[in-house]
């Protein structure tokens, strides 16, 4: 099993290039960023933000979904993660990672069809979190011909609802304002490795270097 033979090569090579990094991990982590993201095994968190063990608090799930506060108790599990990582972990940078041809995204048209509930109910409970966005497309009529605009419309629309969703919460709208925390919404393209970040005086996505561009300017990176 080609997992197994990873592990053994890990155990062999790489952590040997990296045991004193590991050593330091023994008793504590400090990471700097929470990054959430689709459960996809195309998305690679730390490899797309080349960073090593110990850097990320990584939550996965399907749609990469933080559930309104209204409806917390839904997914309990994410709002928990999310709150140990900004309260008792101290991260203080938040990235929402949307990527290209998310199948959550491509699925939102199937919420409400019965035969889909039938065949899996969970997918199908888990996807109406991704409501607003299925209504939101109604807004743009223009890409309902463009299959594969009309995909990233869906996936940026998705990660600025759950951009919306972070703050619905007491504890990390207070940190943002307060400037202890700083949220992003990325999204990655998988085929060409671009990755897009939302621009919240702009509303739109821009290549992170014209975002790197601005922080440095401005002495904010």
């Amino acid at each position: 099993m080609k997992a197994f033979l990873g592990a053994l090569e890990f155990q062999e090579n790489e952590y040997e290039e990296l045991k004193e990094l590991y050593e330091s991990l023994k008793t504590k982590q400090k990471p700097h960023t929470l990054f959430i993201s689709y459960v996809d095994s195309r998305v690679v968190p730390n490899l797309i933000t080349g960073t090593k063990p110990g850097e990320l608090y990584v939550i996965r799930n399907m749609g990469n979904v933080i559930p309104p506060k209204t409806s917390y108790k839904e997914s309990l599990s994410t709002i928990a993660s999310i709150e140990y990582a900004i309260v008792h972990v101290g991260v203080h940078n938040l990235i929402i990672c949307g990527h290209s041809n998310c199948g959550a995204c491509g699925s939102i048209h199937l919420i409400h069809d019965e035969t889909t509930k039938a065949k899996t109910p969970y997918i199908a409970d888990w996807i109406q979190f991704l409501e607003p966005v299925k209504e939101e497309l109604k807004n743009h009529p223009q890409f309902s011909n463009h299959s594969a605009k009309r995909s990233w419309l869906t996936e940026r629309l998705n990660v600025r609802l759950q951009l919306n969703n972070l703050l619905s919460y007491d504890f990390i709208q207070e940190r943002v304002m307060d400037n202890e925390l700083k949220i992003f919404g990325w999204h990655y393209i998988i085929e060409t490795g671009r990755i897009y970040n939302y621009n919240f005086e702009s509303h739109f996505f821009e290549p992170i270097e014209e975002t790197i561009k601005q922080r440095i300017s401005h002495e904010n990176f």
